[in-house]
């Protein structure tokens, strides 16, 4: 983390946060959680909020370590931070070849 991380959440993103105890969450403590949700489910202005407390190399170390971002998220940010898809976790193909049987 290059930039200095509020210890809390503007009260306007609560509703990303839906399975967290919103008053809880601090961001210096769990930047990545932060980050990857507000990347993936917020609106505008919580992605420009994203980018004025995380760096481009958090957002860029997010796609290289995480393999749960929705596959939109990840090909927007791989082609904006110019990250070849075969780096980012969660734009390969699943481990397990065989679907599962119901």
């Amino acid at each position: 983390m290059l930039k200095k991380l509020p210890s809390k959440l503007p009260k306007e993103f609560k509703t990303y946060f839906w399975d967290t105890d919103f008053e809880t969450l601090n961001p210096q403590k769990h930047p990545q959680f932060v980050l990857k949700r507000l990347l993936d489910h917020g609106n505008t202005p919580a992605v420009r909020w994203s980018l004025k407390h995380y760096s481009k190399q958090d957002i860029k170390n997010l796609l290289l370590t995480i393999n749960d971002l929705s596959r939109k998220t990840a090909n927007y940010w791989a082609k904006t931070l110019n990250i070849k898809n075969q780096q980012v976790q969660c734009l390969q193909k699943p481990y397990h070849q065989q679907p599962f049987k119901v």
